[in-house]
């Protein structure tokens, strides 16, 4: 009962706030969530140059879905490949076009999307295009300037469990700020903290090593050491790949007496 009270109240709320917008509030699991009904198009990778019309069409073939055109203020014509769904992306809508590439938070920002009649389509030849899925179905027929850190290799291929895993370079995904003691570290790792915990979820294991017998590291995630490896530092979104640099693998009783790490 209380559950709909607060539903009703949650949707009253949204609508007053955003009169012209498609929006309904719904409860997932334990919480509540905005679901935007009024929003178009493709946002996993974002191509560099630009293109025409029949351009665009030919890499949409290669996605084996749908392709959109029409205009957004303060980017101009945009083009929308590999959409699963015609409906994101031959309507008029609100495009979230910020991509949460390798690194990065996300954003939600917006801008209006306004789709163009075929005919004016095919009279453009300065498309942006964005597209959806897995940009490597284009086969490199085209560059790309952004790409959403789910279909990003860098990423996927640091995971132990994943097929594409190298042990013998560990590639970070993420970098805390500040220090942590040893017992912070582990507290952070296992979820033993209220709060800090519930970022990570659950229980995780940790390794300690030492980078280049310099800087002491704590490595959430990894459950085993691997010996003859090298490290790499995140690799940042529009910045050069870091180096590799030499690793050696502590036991707790070496990581305690060291205590700080990153």
């Amino acid at each position: 009962m209380f559950d709909k009270t607060k539903l009703a109240f949650l949707n009253k709320t949204y609508k007053e706030m955003y009169p012209d917008r498609d929006i309904e509030i719904k409860k997932i699991g334990k919480y509540f969530y905005p679901v935007y009904y009024d929003r178009v198009g493709c946002n996993d990778f974002l191509l560099k140059g630009f293109y025409n019309y029949h351009q665009v069409m030919d890499l949409n073939k290669l996605t084996g879905y749908h392709a959109g055109f029409g205009f957004c203020e303060g980017i101009g014509p945009v083009a929308f490949i590999g959409a699963i769904n015609p409906e994101l992306v031959q309507r008029d809508g609100y495009f979230c076009y910020n991509i949460q590439a390798y690194g990065q938070v996300p954003d939600d920002d917006e801008i209006l999307f306004e789709k163009y009649p075929e005919e004016t389509a095919k009279e453009i030849g300065n498309y942006t295009v964005f597209g959806m899925g897995d940009p490597r179905v284009l086969q490199n027929t085209a560059p790309l300037a952004k790409i959403r850190y789910l279909y990003d290799w860098r990423y996927r291929r640091k995971h132990e469990n994943n097929e594409n895993f190298d042990p013998s370079v560990l590639e970070m995904e993420m970098k805390l700020d500040g220090a942590c003691s040893f017992n912070e570290s582990i507290k952070f790792a296992h979820g033993s903290n209220k709060g800090v915990g519930d970022f990570m979820d659950g229980s995780l294991p940790i390794q300690f090593a030492i980078v280049d017998e310099q800087w002491p590291i704590g490595i959430i995630g990894l459950s085993h050491q691997y010996d003859n490896a090298v490290f790499k530092d995140v690799w940042e979104d529009d910045k050069d790949e870091p180096k590799s640099q030499k690793i050696r693998f502590l036991s707790y009783k070496e990581a305690k007496k060291l205590n700080i790490f990153k």
